[in-house]
C-alpha cells in the first residue's frame, strides 16, 4: 500500500507490525505529539548515540519504505531523526499519541523483552555497587509517570522479573524508577535484554560473562 501527503513524497507500507522495540524507544526518548492546533504533527527519535539513531531508522524501514532525516544538534551531540509525518500518524492510531498519560499497552509474554529492550536503551540504567562487604546489581528504567511505572513493574512480572518502584524529587522535578535489584531477577533481565546501546551492552556482556567472579561470595552462601 502506497500513501502520500501533501508536500510529501510518497511511503510504502510493507507491512501493519509495529515493532514492540520500536514502540520502547518511542515511549522512551521518542516523540510522537500533536501540534496544539491539531493540523500537524511532531514525530522524531533523539539521542546522543548514533546506534540507537540507526536502530530507530532500522525499526521503521521494517513496516514502512520511506525517507527518514537525521540531523546533529552541535551544542550537544544529540541525534533527531524524523520520518514523515504520516509515518506517524499511522504509528499513533496503533499506539496512542504521546501524550503524559499515553495508553499503556498489554503485550504478550514473547513481546514484552523486545519492548524493554527499547525503553532499557532510551531510559534505563545498569551498574553493580560493590565494597568489601555487599554487591548489589542495579537496573533503573527511569518515567516521570508513576502510571507508566506501575505498568512497566507489572510488565516486568509477567516474565518473572521482581521490580520496585522508587519516587524521587528534585528541584520540582518528580521521576520515579522502576528498579531491579535482587541477583536472580537481575540476572533474567540481562539475560532477556537485548540492548542496542553499545555501553550498556557492553556491560551486559562482562556482567554475563563474569557472573561468578562478581557474586561469588553469594554463591558459596547458597
Amino acid at each position: 500500500l502506497s500513501l502520500s501527503s501533501r508536500n510529501a513524497k510518497p511511503i510504502l507500507i510493507k507491512n501493519d507490525y509495529i515493532s514492540p522495540e520500536l514502540i520502547g524507544l518511542i515511549h522512551s526518548d521518542g516523540h510522537l505529539n500533536l501540534i496544539k492546533s491539531e493540523k500537524g504533527l511532531l514525530f522524531y527519535f533523539s539521542n546522543q548515540r548514533t546506534e540507537l539513531i540507526e536502530r530507530f531508522k532500522e525499526l521503521i524501514l521494517e513496516t514502512f519504505e520511506c525517507n527518514i532525516y537525521v540531523a546533529k544538534d552541535k551544542r550537544d551531540e544529540t541525534h533527531y531523526a524524523y520520518p514523515p509525518s504520516i509515518v506517524g500518524r499511522i504509528i499513533a492510531k496503533k499506539i496512542g499519541w504521546k501524550t503524559r498519560d499515553y495508553p499503556n499497552l498489554d503485550f504478550s509474554e514473547e513481546e514484552i523483552p523486545s519492548y524493554i529492550s527499547g525503553l532499557f536503551d532510551g531510559d534505563g540504567t545498569i551498574y553493580i555497587y560493590k565494597n568489601s562487604r555487599i554487591t548489589i546489581p542495579t537496573v533503573k528504567i527511569t518515567t516521570d509517570s508513576s502510571f507508566h511505572a506501575e505498568h512497566i513493574k507489572y510488565l516486568l512480572s509477567k516474565i518473572g522479573i521482581y521490580s520496585r518502584i522508587v519516587h524521587e524529587t528534585r528541584k520540582g522535578w518528580k521521576w520515579c524508577n522502576v528498579v531491579i535489584t535482587r541477583q536472580k531477577d537481575f540476572l533474567r533481565f540481562i539475560s532477556i535484554t537485548d540492548s542496542k546501546h553499545f555501553l550498556k551492552r557492553t556491560r551486559i556482556k562482562n556482567y554475563l560473562d563474569n557472573w561468578e567472579k562478581l557474586f561469588v561470595k553469594d554463591v558459596n552462601k547458597n
